[in-house]
């Protein structure tokens, strides 16, 4: 279903467990339960959160809050995580640039070049001030993506856990792995009975299937919507 929130879902599988519908009209009692539609609203406009305040020009700076791709009026901006840990910013007018230094490397880390000539940066904070650029040059902040895992659990204390080994690279998930003897069926308070349960590597939809992000590469751009500052509803500072 495109533009549908999987609201039942296992960290592995778009179907945490065939539990029925208990509610609405006799065409949905006891159809499996997958989708949840109360995100819809929300959900949509969480995505227009992060994609606003990714990146903001104010007061004659840009900063770039997360490392994703953003075009304004003044600059447009690419990423190439989780392939590369490569952000390029193409100025359009002249400016003071700031980037937000990623979680998991040490700002000594993060090195900054121009098409215009030397950057001489600044750690602040989290971020990395580039300082003054003219319109027409291109900024490359270049960093390394770590391949890390550490183990997870979810469940309720006292009740059923599972157990998974995540592997990250950078601040992406690539990865989820179960651990332990697969769980295949568990009670529902739904249903007041035992219904198939999808915690390990067997199930309907399959998430993190994303072992072609594993190598570098170059991922191709797609065009981008101008945020031209007209739709500002609900703005988080």
């Amino acid at each position: 279903m495109v533009g549908g929130y999987a609201g039942w879902t296992s960290p592995t599988h778009i179907l945490a467990a065939e539990e029925g519908l208990q509610w609405g009209g006799p065409e949905l009692r006891n159809k499996t339960r997958a989708f949840q539609n109360c995100c819809g609203g929300s959900g949509t406009h969480a995505f227009f959160i992060v994609w606003r305040n990714a990146a903001r020009f104010e007061s004659g700076t840009l900063s770039v809050n997360l490392h994703i791709d953003k075009l304004l009026p003044q600059a447009e901006i690419r990423c190439q995580q989780p392939y590369n840990g490569l952000l390029t910013i193409d100025l359009t007018q002249p400016c003071k640039v700031r980037v937000r230094i990623p979680d998991f490397v040490e700002p000594n880390q993060v090195k900054a070049k121009s098409n215009g000539g030397e950057v001489k940066s600044r750690v602040w904070g989290n971020f990395l001030e580039l300082g003054e650029h003219h319109a027409g040059e291109k900024l490359e902040v270049t960093y390394p993506l770590p391949l890390r895992e550490e183990e997870e659990t979810i469940g309720n204390p006292g009740f059923r856990q599972y157990r998974y080994r995540v592997t990250w690279k950078g601040d992406t998930v690539v990865k989820m792995t179960p651990i332990g003897e697969p769980v295949k069926e568990g009670y529902s308070d739904f249903d007041n009975r035992q219904v198939k349960t999808y915690y390990g590597t067997e199930g309907p939809g399959p998430l993190y299937q994303r072992d072609f992000m594993l190598k570098d590469g170059e991922p191709c751009p797609t065009p981008l919507h101008m945020d031209d500052g007209s739709l500002d509803f609900w703005y988080l500072r």
